[in-house]
C-alpha cells in the first residue's frame, strides 16, 4: 500500500485522502497514517500551495484544485 500511495502522490502531485482510500478500499484514516509514515521515513515532503487565493499564477494550479488538496514532492530518498 505504501508503494502504491507513493506512486499516486508522485504522479498526481496532490494528496487526496478520500480518493486514495476509495481506490485502495481502505479507510481514510489508514491512508492518512500511511502518508504520515512516508513523511516520517523521508520519502515525501509537503510543500506549500498557492496562498493568495488566485491559482492562475501558481505553478501547481493544475493539480491543486483551488487549494483543496495538499501538495507533496517525492524526496531523493523516495
Amino acid at each position: 500500500m505504501l508503494q502504491k500511495l507513493l506512486e499516486w502522490i508522485t504522479k498526481e502531485g496532490a494528496y487526496k485522502p478520500t480518493e486514495f482510500a476509495r481506490r485502495l478500499g481502505v479507510s481514510q484514516e489508514l491512508v492518512e497514517q500511511a502518508v504520515r509514515d512516508l513523511v516520517k521515513a523521508g520519502y515525501l515532503k509537503q510543500v506549500e500551495g498557492c496562498t493568495q487565493g488566485e491559482c492562475t499564477a501558481c505553478s501547481s494550479s493544475n493539480i491543486c484544485s483551488a487549494g483543496k488538496a495538499r501538495l507533496w514532492i517525492r524526496t531523493n530518498k523516495g
